[in-house]
């Protein structure tokens, strides 16, 4: 009670100053410090809205049951050069950090990984992996197995303590001529007992001929009712969208053209670097809510977002494509040079997205229409953030990203004298502060206690 009432009591006043003097006036404006670290000697500073919580230069793993020169599948074990992460997601009741691997070089050891939060703190953490090294090891000649992991881009954590990826079954190697092990798999594993409570084969006719093109999912759960949950699974190359129900255990796709690629925002620019992705559905972000909701998406060849209720994706009757007018909508435009992979929503409506030519994170608020004037930046570094890759928000709020140089990675090639992958943390109470996102006055924006 004496909290709401020192809420009643200060808004009151801010009521009374923003009629007499203006608003911005009145309000305490954030001075924010470039710094990882909060100071105390600094009058007014407020902690860096971003931190870098992990950071590597190359991955190893811990304890491994091989020698990295052991042979497997005709191949060495482990190929330092070979493991660049592509996905994380976090479980903060265990402050485990999963870090996932594709197999696009051969040389990795597990494709499906962890590292607890505080060992980030004191250095550069060997994986662990997840559940086990028997379960992410390749067969010795390649044959398929189901209760094998292949190669896994980006994996999601949900509200019910699951653990949830697709295996795309395939080994990326030898350029040109990848190697399909099985078919695509959709897992869920319990984290509170490790074990698997789901394994899902992607039937062929979903997929087609390889299933590389799921590099991401997004997870819809009821947190009242565990069972009530869906998976989102862009499939990049096939530009369709793959829905799982996990209570009816069933799989369909939806098909539409926003889904497809933009011809003209296929090609970019890093560090000098001019490449091309020609890359379609990337990711889904849902807004806030239990039951229906929306499902803002956007391929990553293109400037655009759209979005569809959840209810349309949910009903297989509508599989592939057969909508109603208006279902689908085109939202607008984020701007030039926006070409995103990963992006969330918070319980404010605030839409965070990887912005992937300028080293970033922006924002807009959904509540406004989508265009390069209220598109804000919440965090640029041309050091911890080459290449936003990954980008999730927790259940507290905090805004969490990846970075790893990818093109850089296949293309030119990493200095493993630098530091080229990074996971950062954004605390909720001061990312998007005073942007176009979250002006000065917005309630959303207003900060109770220290």
């Amino acid at each position: 009670m004496k909290s709401k009432v020192s809420v009643i009591v200060f808004l009151i006043v801010v009521g009374f100053v923003h009629q007499s003097t203006g608003y911005r006036g009145a309000v305490f404006q954030p001075t924010y410090q470039a710094s990882n670290y909060p100071s105390s000697n600094y009058p007014g500073a407020l902690r860096d809205p971003f931190e870098v919580i992990c950071r590597w230069k190359t991955l190893s793993f811990r304890d491994p049951p091989r020698a990295p020169q052991d042979k497997l599948a005709g191949n060495d074990y482990y190929i330092e050069k070979s493991n660049v992460p592509t996905g994380f997601s976090r479980h903060g009741p265990t402050k485990r950090i999963f870090v996932t691997i594709p197999r696009r070089n051969p040389g990795i050891s597990s494709s499906v990984n962890f590292v607890y939060e505080d060992e980030c703190r004191n250095g550069s953490p060997q994986l662990r992996p997840y559940p086990d090294y028997a379960t992410n090891e390749l067969e010795p000649n390649l044959e398929a197995d189901i209760g094998r992991i292949i190669s896994v881009y980006r994996p999601t954590v949900d509200v019910c303590h699951r653990l949830w990826f697709v295996d795309t079954g395939i080994l990326e190697y030898p350029p040109g001529n990848k190697t399909v092990i099985q078919n695509p798999s959709l897992w869920i594993f319990d984290l509170r007992f490790n074990r698997v409570i789901r394994r899902y084969t992607i039937p062929d006719r979903l997929y087609g001929v390889e299933g590389v093109g799921l590099i991401s999912l997004t997870v819809d759960t009821n947190p009242y009712n565990c069972d009530d949950a869906h998976a989102y699974m862009p499939n990049l190359e096939l530009k369709n969208l793959l829905v799982y129900s996990l209570r009816r255990n069933d799989i369909w796709a939806v098909s539409h053209p926003f889904m497809q690629p933009d011809v003209n925002n296929m090609n970019y620019e890093l560090d000098g670097l001019k490449f091309g992705f020609p890359d379609g559905i990337f990711s889904v972000a849902l807004t806030p809510g239990s039951q229906d909701r929306l499902a803002y998406f956007h391929p990553l060849a293109s400037l655009q977002e759209f979005s569809v209720p959840t209810h349309v994706l949910k009903d297989k009757s509508l599989s592939p494509d057969r909508y109603a007018p208006g279902d689908f909508k085109d939202l607008g435009v984020r701007g030039v040079k926006a070409q995103s992979a990963i992006h969330d929503i918070d319980q404010r409506g605030i839409l965070y997205y990887t912005e992937i030519q300028t080293n970033s994170i922006k924002c807009w608020n959904t509540r406004t229409p989508l265009k390069a004037e209220n598109v804000g930046t919440v965090y640029e570094n041309a050091e911890t953030m080459v290449y936003p890759n990954d980008l999730e928000i927790d259940p507290e709020g905090d805004i969490w990203a990846m970075s790893n140089r990818f093109p850089i990675f296949i293309y030119r090639g990493l200095d493993p004298t630098d530091y080229n992958f990074h996971i950062v943390r954004g605390r909720r109470d001061l990312v998007g502060l005073n942007t176009v996102c979250l002006p000065a006055g917005d309630p959303d924006a207003i900060i109770f206690g220290p």
